[in-house]
């Protein structure tokens, strides 16, 4: 019986183990760039949403909007992932 426990627990051990590489490959290999795109109050609504739409459509996404005195800026971000060696 004790030699089967230690099997089990060596098992779960070793998948944890295991897992835990896993996910520290996967971090390793996932990247992300990021932009900023600067919304002049004298941008029209139309023009930025344009341009957002075509960040969107390129894999872009808007994650914060900073609202300054004259000038809005969004910020985005894109996730770059490598391809496995």
């Amino acid at each position: 019986m004790a030699i089967g426990n230690y099997s089990q627990t060596e098992s779960a051990s070793r998948m944890w183990r295991n897992s835990n590489r896993y996910r520290s490959s996967m971090a390793e290999r996932e990247r992300w760039e990021y932009r900023v795109l600067e919304l002049s109050p004298g941008n029209a609504r139309a023009t930025a949403e344009r341009d957002l739409n075509v960040l969107g459509d390129a894999g872009w996404e808007l994650v914060a909007v900073s609202l300054q005195f004259t000038t809005h800026y969004a910020w985005l971000k894109k996730r770059v992932t490598e391809m496995a060696h």
